[in-house]
């Protein structure tokens, strides 16, 4: 079974049998999409051909902070 069929069914078992409290379904929403920024910044940071330290300094970071945003370790308040 490929990752992606893994992950699909992994995803339909754990909604089938969600009886999670509503805070830890709420930690568990925010993780995923923790994850999928982070994702999203490396990708495009990699389509563009920038180092950490040419995206940081473009949008005003340091380069630790950028690192964080793609390990899904932070996520970057709107300002």
């Amino acid at each position: 079974m490929n990752h992606s069929r893994w992950k699909l069914a992994r995803d339909k078992a754990l909604t089938e049998r969600d009886d999670r409290s509503p805070e830890l379904k709420e930690l568990d929403r925010e993780i995923s999409l923790s994850i999928a920024l982070a994702q999203v910044v490396y990708d495009r940071r990699k389509a563009l051909g920038l180092s950490q330290d040419e995206l940081a300094r473009r949008c005003g970071l340091t380069q630790a902070k950028i690192s964080r945003i793609e390990g899904s370790d932070t996520v970057p308040t709107l300002p």
